[in-house]
């Protein structure tokens, strides 16, 4: 076949398209085509849904008709045409709106084909994708707010990930996150949706501060509280704003069940809010002020919460080991161990210096060094942390400068010297020298603390080392001797 009859062929397809003839564009290509509209790609395929390849007409025609119907065509021009033998190249210019998104994408693409018998046998597009996906994504954001506002779930999945919409997307106008608010419109298919897609179950909304948990105790859906809970929500996290902690407001918002799930979960129920009132004050207002199945619904969130501040009394009052333990009653130690007494108990909730404790960590904390002992051979557990500070026994006596009980944890089998706090990622060996205890520092040192470990500042042991002690002291010397 003659370059000129390939020139022909591909001008009148340009042409044919440019006008939008698709009579005449049918008419140039083999009835058996092959048309390889960029190939399949993972993350793209799935958003520009016209790609892909073709064979035979009626397949091209429905990547066309598929195209169409998402999207406006308002220019399709030629640029350039190569033809070589029965082989033509030529690049389009092509901008279109996605019907969707409102949003225009522009690209120049290039097209490959081969002639045979005067018509089109195979065809080929080359082009980036990104502007294209770019004008479908355009609005995700105000799109997932919306679904999720008119809880349209097909949308929402569509969204999140066919278009790969971010599941912490925000509303700007409320502050609230897409979690918040579906947790607070009860709706329980888009919360798993969302907590299955990455969304965060511990950020706070930016007007109050609230998380998703809070929006949950207003919406007051049980299944999307206990769902967000074995996520790892924050059961105590307080706002910033009125100080609320979940429980109040599942209680402002009239949720005895929900009320009692918090209270069964282990809820702080002492804290007091910003605005001066604790749990029981609350409690009294709206048993003033409200009357009927209203105020019966009050009565039974008194009964669960009173019930559990009994459940804590009942708890500590058994806790022997830990109030001997506190009190550095020794003898009491040694006689409640031998009578079977439990030695890893857990302090409950309270707002008190012990709370989350176990023996062991009173006792690393407070420089009981013999009790200590009791409870290591009892059977203490030394991978531990408290509930306040997460701190193990191990950052207990370093913090506090206690070497002797120190000693006594670095040579129990199952000691992680170099556990990380979560606070501020410091091991025992940081702890021991930003408070200058240079003797706790040696036992680690000399035990083989990691030294590589940094802090959430960055810092090294020998950095805080060097700030506290000075670079010519003896621990930096040693800490220096030990590095490779």
């Amino acid at each position: 076949m003659s370059q000129d009859e390939t020139r022909k062929v591909a001008t009148a397809w340009f042409d044919a398209l440019d006008l939008g003839d698709m009579d005449a564009a049918i008419a140039c290509m083999a009835d058996d085509i092959e048309w390889v509209n960029l190939p399949k790609i993972p993350g793209v395929s799935d958003i520009i849904p016209w790609i892909g390849t073709a064979h035979g007409i009626p397949e091209v025609l429905n990547q066309f008709s598929t195209r169409d119907g998402i999207v406006e065509v308002k220019q399709f021009k030629p640029v350039d045409l190569v033809v070589e033998g029965n082989v033509a190249v030529g690049t389009v210019h092509d901008i279109s709106t996605v019907l969707a998104t409102g949003l225009d994408f522009e690209i120049v693409f290039a097209t490959w084909m081969e002639v045979r018998d005067r018509k089109i046998a195979k065809w080929k597009s080359y082009c980036d994708p990104a502007p294209i996906i770019a004008a479908f994504r355009g609005d995700v954001a105000a799109r997932l707010i919306e679904a999720v506002q008119k809880q349209d779930v097909e949308t929402l999945k569509t969204l999140l990930h066919a278009n790969a919409g971010d599941p912490n997307t925000r509303d700007p106008k409320t502050g609230l996150t897409l979690l918040m608010m579906a947790a607070c419109q009860t709706h329980v298919e888009m919360v798993q949706i969302l907590l299955d897609a990455g969304a965060d179950v511990w950020t706070a909304d930016s007007k109050t501060g609230a998380t998703a948990l809070h929006k949950t105790c207003q919406g007051g859906n049980l299944e999307i509280a206990t769902m967000l809970l074995d996520r790892g929500a924050f059961i105590d996290a307080v706002t910033p704003s009125m100080g609320h902690t979940p429980i109040m407001d599942a209680l402002w918002y009239k949720w005895p069940e929900l009320v009692k799930l918090l209270v069964d979960r282990g809820q702080n129920l002492y804290f007091g809010t910003h605005y001066g009132f604790a749990l029981e004050d609350h409690i009294a207002f709206e048993l003033n002020v409200n009357q009927g199945e209203e105020k019966k619904k009050f009565e039974t969130i008194k009964e669960t919460i009173d019930a559990g501040k009994a459940r804590d009394q009942k708890a500590i009052a058994e806790q022997t080991v830990m109030a001997s333990t506190h009190k550095g009653e020794l003898e009491a130690v040694k006689e409640l161990i031998a009578s079977g007494a439990n030695v890893n108990t857990v302090y409950p909730h309270m707002n008190s210096f012990l709370d989350g404790h176990t023996p062991l960590l009173v006792a690393a904390r407070d420089n009981h060094s013999d009790i200590l002992q009791e409870l290591l051979k009892a059977g203490a557990h030394v991978r531990v942390e408290d509930w306040v500070f997460k701190g193990a026994p191990i950052h207990k006596a370093t913090y506090n400068g206690n070497p002797g009980i120190l000693k006594m944890l670095v040579q129990h089998p199952d000691i992680d010297l170099d556990v990380q706090g979560p606070i501020n990622g410091y091991t025992p060996l940081h702890d021991a020298l930003w408070h200058g205890f240079v003797d706790c520092a040696e036992i680690l040192v000399n035990a083989g603390a990691r030294l590589d470990l940094h802090g959430h500042d960055g810092k090294l042991p020998l950095d805080i080392a060097i700030e506290v002690c000075g670079e010519e002291s003896d621990i930096v010397k040693l800490i220096r001797s030990k590095l490779p």
